[in-house]
């Protein structure tokens, strides 16, 4: 609009002195001519040229009355841009605020250490606001009392303004929700505390730190100057305090994770010592491998736990002339097998031992009867058990009695391999050996030729591996110990173990134990 008054008094200047010109040219022509001409015609003239004299005074006052309103406007876009200049200034303040803020804010919430973010606002506050204290208070809203611990002196001297004061402003500060902002603490004080005191300090903040309704306690800023705090400044505390209730938060739930940690790492610690002491107790229990070479000098024990105790055990006990060996292979694995183990092994001693009993079919009977008993699997449906495969090898006869619940005998003569399957029902689980007489039925082995046998549970076959992650399977491993039936026990228990370890572990693949192992193999001359 300004471009629009500026060029229509450019035009009206220019018509004013043109026609001041015009004016003058025809007031001189008019003089020269003046005594040949005639009164009436020199009248007419003068009319002429006072009419022309008006116009251009017309044009004159509206060229005064533009230039003003130019002035006017020249004036009004001068304090327009001052406004804008400030508006200006404004904005890139408060971006510059709310870049700070957000630095800040960045630095605290990231930190779990309250110490660290009092010292990450109180570098930033050094520059911007003076401060004689600058603390972070924290609520506990179960004991409804606050701690003033976290704060900074820049002087080093002792708090100049008591704690419990600084407690009585910040209840009141979470109590109404509100920030407290003082000029004058010895004036405006008694409206946040209960009586009187005297102190150096004279303006405070004190912003309240909320979260999701949760109080968790006050920024706390004083000093002892009167007016030293802006409302800019305030606003700015309260931008920070937002960023800080995060923080405060973080730490609070880092802290409660942190001892949480403690106490499980503790736990963990102790029941790791105990599940240590119980491996030992488990392999107290379970026949050394020097008594299992004694009995059998060819022979091996491949024995990994799942985890640090196992559900499989062996059992070996000599009764005259019959040499009676166990393997088990109990529900689970780690803690509840090994538990199992145990009942089983003290189960095999007392029907050996302390009843006599020697048929392999006879004490997986009762075996079955002591899981029952003892689980009282007929009043609680307890369905845990075992299955076990138990050779009696006769040493006078020369013949090898095998019963097998659920666990095959593989055995090799001659080059040739046979596999006795074992039953198909478990020891123990609600049913009674009354209704499956063939459950344990005995097989016979001729020992009067050489013979290589094996028991194993199914943790070797059921064991996942190679590229595509399958299961061993009794196939390839029978396969394997045809392939190896003729080396020596030592070497053939270094071959199995590296055959089950390259398939677990690849160039590409890793597959963890998936169930305790136990493998047993036994090589007898008995001709």
């Amino acid at each position: 609009m300004m471009l629009s008054v500026l060029r229509q008094a450019v035009w009206q200047k220019l018509l004013v002195v043109f026609f001041f010109v015009l004016l003058l040219i025809e007031l001189l022509f008019f003089v020269q001519l003046l005594p040949p001409l005639s009164l009436r015609l020199a009248l007419a003239f003068l009319c002429l040229w006072l009419f022309q004299a008006a116009i251009v005074w017309i044009l004159f006052l509206q060229l005064q009355t533009l230039n003003h309103r130019l002035e006017t406007q020249v004036s009004e876009q001068a304090v327009a841009n001052q406004l804008l200049e400030h508006h200006r200034a404004e904005l890139a303040k408060a971006l510059q605020d709310i870049q700070v803020v957000s630095e800040i804010g960045r630095k605290i919430t990231a930190s779990l250490s309250l110490d660290k973010a009092l010292h990450t606002i109180a570098a930033y506050l050094d520059r911007r606001l003076p401060y004689d204290v600058l603390a972070i208070v924290q609520y506990d809203m179960f004991r409804a009392s606050f701690d003033v611990g976290c704060h900074l002196l820049p002087g080093g001297a002792s708090l100049p303004l008591s704690s419990w004061i600084i407690e009585d402003v910040c209840a009141y500060s979470l109590r109404y929700k509100r920030t407290v902002q003082t000029w004058d603490f010895q004036e405006e004080g008694g409206e946040y505390i209960e009586s009187p005191v005297e102190t150096p300090i004279r303006s405070l903040i004190c912003v309240p730190l909320i979260s999701a309704s949760i109080k968790l306690g006050c920024l706390y800023v004083a000093s002892c100057q009167k007016d030293a705090y802006t409302t800019e400044e305030v606003d700015f505390l309260e931008s920070i305090g937002g960023y800080l209730a995060i923080a405060m938060e973080n730490a609070q739930v880092y802290a409660r994770v942190e001892k949480q940690s403690e106490q499980i790492k503790l736990k963990n610690k102790r029941i790791t010592e105990s599940i240590n002491y119980a491996s030992y107790i488990q392999q107290s229990i379970l026949p050394k491998e020097q008594e299992i070479r004694a009995a059998f000098p060819e022979s091996f024990v491949i024995y990994e736990p799942k985890d640090v105790v196992s559900g499989d055990f062996y059992w070996f006990q000599q009764i005259g002339s019959k040499q009676i060996l166990a393997v088990g292979d109990c529900t689970g694995h780690g803690v509840p097998g090994a538990f199992m183990s145990l009942i089983g092994v003290n189960l095999l001693n007392e029907i050996v031992l302390g009843r006599g009993i020697v048929d392999p079919d006879s004490i997986l009977a009762e075996l079955h009867k002591g899981i029952q008993r003892l689980m009282k699997q007929n009043e609680t449906k307890i369905q845990d058990g075992m299955d076990a495969g138990i050779c009696t090898i006769d040493l006078r006869t020369k013949i090898m009695k095998f019963a097998g619940a659920r666990m095959p005998l593989i055995y090799i003569q001659q080059g040739q391999m046979y596999e006795i399957k074992g039953g198909k029902k478990p020891i123990g689980g609600i049913w009674t050996v009354g209704e499956d007489p063939e459950a344990f039925h005995r097989r016979f082995v001729n020992l009067s030729i050489p013979t290589v046998f094996y028991l194993f549970s199914d943790g070797y076959p059921d064991q996942f591996g190679g590229p595509e992650g399958r299961k061993f399977m009794r196939k390839r491993l029978r396969r394997l110990l045809m392939d190896i039936h003729r080396l020596s026990m030592k070497q053939q228990k270094e071959i199995l173990i590296d055959t089950l370890n390259n398939w677990r572990y690849g160039e590409n693949y890793f597959h963890k134990q998936v169930d305790d192992i136990l493998f047993m193999g036994v090589r007898l001359h008995l001709f």
